[in-house]
């Protein structure tokens, strides 16, 4: 006989899924789309929206503890010390990633005498190491049997690369030096990544791995949309200042901030002017990425140093 509807609702715990799902929403929502309301974070809309999200999704937890018969996140996932301590890892990771680059190509493109694809290229050399350092590790974590190790290796050179870019971002210094810095970030980048993420997966039997990991990816993904607001925040509030300071008319200022075209390419006279507020403005910047990088030291402690199985 055929499982009834209401049974194949309580199986895959369908109301734990919409729960979550739209707790997501409407977070993720107003952070994506406030510039296109009047009053910004201050518009009801987006506060209302950014609030009932957070509420709904405090009220999955209950939900899935009492009412849920099949859980799609177990409690002990929930309560589990390494999974809590690998997402937020990679939640402040991808914060302090996405703080860093969102303008990064921007700036390059503006400070020094290279085209906008020749800025993307520099801008992926990180990407480009962090997706080759984690298949590196992947192997050798294969053999090795550990994964925090790992992420510690990872985490210091992630946070020595960002902290290195503050000083060699500058346009005084040759690109290699920004490509190699960018390399080495990547690569810590990667590493960190990896382990923490195979650090989740291994804290929880086989069944619990999928919906870890989309977990994990998630938060990832939350992240990242809190470091491009910062780093949107931040440009938008810092940049007119410093170009303010540099005798930039109000008038040129919303241009030159609009885009980064207008700017290199319709003020020649103060290109100068410019280059240097976009340098000064970029290094706070990098700075906030560095800080953001810093609570990944005790979401790393809190990690246990589990050793890997063949099966994982």
């Amino acid at each position: 006989m055929g499982k009834g509807p209401m049974s194949v609702f309580h199986e895959f715990d369908f109301g734990g899924i919409f729960l979550l799902c739209l707790a997501w929403f409407l977070i993720l929502y107003p952070l994506n789309a406030y510039t296109e309301y009047e009053g910004r974070w201050t518009n009801p809309v987006i506060l209302g929206t950014l609030i009932s999200g957070v509420i709904i999704h405090i009220l999955v937890f209950p939900y899935e503890i009492y009412f849920a018969k099949n859980p799609i996140i177990p409690l002990s996932m929930a309560m589990d010390r390494t999974v809590i301590g690998g997402c937020l890892s990679v939640t402040f990771m991808f914060m302090s990633w996405y703080m860093y680059t969102t303008y990064f190509s921007s700036y390059l493109y503006l400070t020094r005498n290279i085209t906008f694809t020749q800025a993307l290229w520099i801008s992926n050399a990180w990407s480009f190491a962090s997706v080759t350092s984690s298949i590196v590790l992947g192997g050798i974590m294969r053999f090795n049997k550990r994964f925090l190790i790992w992420a510690w290796v990872g985490f210091i050179i992630l946070l020595v690369g960002n902290a290195m870019m503050v000083e060699l971002r500058g346009p005084e210094n040759s690109e290699v030096y920004v490509i190699l810095t960018q390399v080495f970030a990547g690569i810590g980048d990667g590493f960190l990544s990896c382990a923490t993420q195979v650090g989740v997966q291994a804290a929880l039997p086989h069944k619990n791995i999928a919906i870890v990991t989309a977990v994990y990816l998630s938060v990832a993904s939350f992240g990242g949309a809190v470091g491009s607001i910062i780093s949107q925040t931040m440009w938008e509030t810092l940049l007119p200042t410093a170009l303010s300071t540099r005798g930039i008319s109000d008038a040129d200022i919303t241009i030159i901030v609009g885009s980064v075209f207008d700017a290199h390419d319709n003020y020649p006279d103060q290109l100068s002017a410019i280059s240097s507020a976009y340098t000064e403005t970029s290094k706070y910047i990098n700075i906030a990425s560095v800080i953001a990088l810093i609570p990944i030291f005790v979401c790393l402690i809190f990690m246990k140093n589990l050793t890997l199985s063949d099966d994982e």
